[in-house]
């Protein structure tokens, strides 16, 4: 059995700490399982007037269960629960951190996570999981979270992210870059749009537009890519016919390598550029060929030399049988501190203590 504290549920602040606690049974079981560091996977979900959640709101948080304690923060103001379950491993805990370009958790992380509607909320059933906590429900007022910055500058603090910060911290380090080099790298990223461009006039897009190049803030790369897709005007619409390729012998890109090829003869230059061209070819076969006959191999022989190292951990070793630590994990009926001045000194980690300076300094931002 896992249990979970907070200091208060009457939240003033949109970060907190939580501590954890397990039974003798659940951390016997770690021992039969072979599992050196079990991991705590903590997630917060904002339950909304509708019943209904959504994945980009969700917040998940990973610690090992020899920390004592973490700092979690909220992204929505009102109801949220916390949910917690054991994980035998960090890479596992890990799987279930993971997320999409856009900011979302991969939905099948979890096993058995939402009901029949991937988007509402009916009862956090961690499925394969055993050891689970029961979930704290909290209100969070609105004044928990940062103010929004000027909608000016966020369009180009983020304009390399595909989602917005989480917190105020985030948002500095993203307008530290904003603000020295991104402006090199903006002039880069212009440089590269300009050349889609005159690629996609060209060969005669059917797409090619010059909004990405008027409003570069306002629309992403993908936008750019999408002036060489839509088929070229050198090609007539309708049945594949002669009649209607009978345009590309105008089209520049036959034209122009065309009269290169005819320049190169003449100059005598093309027998150098097939020993370029045979050079760069075989290189790429020999690469392709390394991957797929050892890429494999390789791969395997990192995995069982890690598992060997794990496994060379005898179960008396492990840091949760020894007695002091058993008894700063073991749940003995009180509450567990839920403050970093109260567990024992030699557990206040680098980590720990960072997290409670940032937990001060960087409030989350409301979604």
């Amino acid at each position: 059995m896992l249990k979970i504290f907070i200091d208060d549920k009457d939240v003033t602040s949109g970060s907190i700490p939580l501590s954890w606690c397990l039974d003798e049974e659940a951390i016997n079981s770690y021992v039969e399982q072979k599992c050196p560091d079990p991991y705590i996977v903590i997630c917060v979900i904002p339950v909304e007037e509708s019943s209904c959640i959504f994945l980009s709101k969700e917040k998940r948080f990973i610690a090992p269960i020899k920390d004592l304690m973490t700092y979690i923060s909220f992204s929505t103001k009102g109801k949220n629960k916390i949910f917690a379950v054991i994980c035998q491993s960090k890479s596992d805990a890990q799987a279930l951190i993971r997320r999409s370009s856009y900011g979302e958790y991969y939905r099948l992380s979890i096993a058995h996570v939402y009901g029949e509607n991937d988007y509402c909320y009916t009862d956090y059933i961690l499925g394969s999981f055993t050891n689970t906590a029961e979930s704290l429900e909290v209100e969070v007022p609105a004044e928990c979270f940062a103010p929004d910055p000027p909608e000016w500058e966020q369009a180009w603090v983020n304009y390399w992210f595909p989602y917005k910060p989480k917190d105020q911290c985030e948002y500095r380090r993203r307008r530290i870059l904003a603000y020295t080099l991104q402006p090199l790298l903006f002039i880069l990223n212009m440089i590269i749009r300009i050349t889609i461009t005159i690629i996609a006039l060209f060969c005669g897009s059917r797409n090619t537009t010059l909004q990405p190049l008027m409003h570069p803030l306002s629309n992403d790369f993908e936008t750019v890519m999408n002036l060489i897709g839509g088929g070229t005007i050198f090609i007539g619409r309708g049945e594949s016919t002669f009649k209607n390729y009978i345009r590309l012998l105008c089209a520049p890109f036959v034209i122009l390598p065309l009269t290169l090829f005819v320049i190169g003869c003449i100059m005598g230059i093309i027998p150098i550029m097939k020993i370029l061209l045979v050079f760069a070819g075989a290189i790429t076969v020999v690469l392709i060929a390394f991957s797929i006959v050892f890429g494999a191999d390789c791969i395997q022989y990192v995995r069982s030399y890690l598992d060997r190292k794990n496994n060379q951990i005898e179960a008396n070793e492990y840091w949760y049988m020894n007695k002091d630590n058993m008894d700063l994990i073991l749940c003995d009926g009180k509450d567990k501190p839920t403050k970093l001045k109260d567990i024992p000194k030699k557990n206040r980690t680098i980590k720990l203590k960072f997290l409670d300076l940032k937990s001060r300094v960087c409030r989350p931002f409301s979604r």
